[in-house]
């Protein structure tokens, strides 16, 4: 598991009593006005395990961070299209599978990439790779990782998550996640994605309708609710990330129709959020009771 850093600093809260604040590497702050700004000894709770750190308030100590998305601060400022590109671009990835491909985005410094379900769906027990690229000194650096693994499924919401593995000590560029329900008719919004395999390929459009039940698609007994744009997504855009224009995912591209231009559908962040949350109920696993599928070991030879 990755280690980040901390620091402890002092700041007045609104009752201009003293408060302290762990700063993570990430910006995450923590404040409570249990850590005073003089003690020398903190405790910090991390994934139902308490950990101690001993330092004076600059002093900076490594602690292992558990899994856990990025929500976007609702204060960022808006981007421009280009800014917006050159901030997001890093995290957004190609899904290669045997029998075709998708887009993905990474929401953790670990490693860990959403996309739907659909695009992963050939390679429970297949091969699976992850075509990553990033620019060095103005030129682009391609990678193709051949170690993935599938840790979660949910097929009614067609989200997988997956996790690069083999690199540990790496921090991969990563995005937060907004609010779905927040968007409303008329907001700009922006896909990158692999269209047709066209690595890197963005497009900006607008939200058309932020709650569209399109009951042609998915399993009849189950509708979700979709946010409806306009920027153009093509086969490849799926599981590709839909930003607002502050760099944060507002849904995931999952459909577009067929010779009608103008019409394509994200799956809301909220539906993310929840499968996020649950991942220990999606696992892609023959053991977990919960899952669409159960497979069932053969049956035992019977002793004469």
């Amino acid at each position: 598991m990755k280690h980040l850093f901390f620091t402890i600093l002092a700041s007045f809260c609104l009752s201009s009593a003293f408060a302290g604040t762990i700063t993570l590497a990430d910006g995450t702050k923590i404040t409570s006005p249990k850590i005073k700004g003089d003690q020398t000894k903190v405790t910090v709770a991390v994934d139902g395990k308490e950990l101690t750190f001993s330092g004076k308030n600059t002093k900076e100590e490594k602690i292992s961070k558990p899994f856990y998305y990025f929500d976007g601060n609702p204060k960022d400022k808006v981007l421009s299209y280009k800014g917006l590109i050159q901030k997001v671009g890093p995290a957004v990835v190609t899904v290669v599978q045997d029998n075709g491909l998708g887009s993905g985005f990474i929401i953790h410094p670990d490693g860990y990439v959403i996309t739907n379900q659909h695009v992963v769906s050939g390679s429970y027990k297949g091969k699976l790779r992850i075509k990553y690229h990033t620019t060095v000194n103005g030129i682009i650096k391609h990678e193709l990782f051949k170690k993935v693994r599938i840790i979660a499924v949910n097929h009614r919401y067609d989200i997988a998550l997956l996790k690069i593995e083999g690199f540990e000590d790496r921090n991969f560029p990563y995005v937060s996640l907004a609010t779905g329900h927040n968007v409303e008719k008329g907001d700009e919004v922006v896909a990158l994605g692999a269209p047709r395999g066209l690595e890197r390929t963005a497009t900006k459009g607008y939200i058309s309708l932020s709650n569209r039940s399109y009951e042609q698609v998915r399993d009849s007994h189950f509708q979700l609710v979709y946010i409806q744009h306009t920027a153009e997504i093509n086969p490849g855009n799926s599981g590709g990330p839909l930003f607002n224009m502050k760099g944060q995912v507002v849904g995931i591209n999952s459909l577009g129709m067929p010779g009608s231009d103008g019409l394509g559908f994200a799956i809301s962040s909220d539906f993310l959020k929840f499968f996020l949350e649950n991942t220990k109920v999606y696992a892609l696993s023959g053991r977990n009771m919960t899952s669409r599928f159960l497979y069932l070991p053969p049956p035992a030879e019977e002793k004469e």
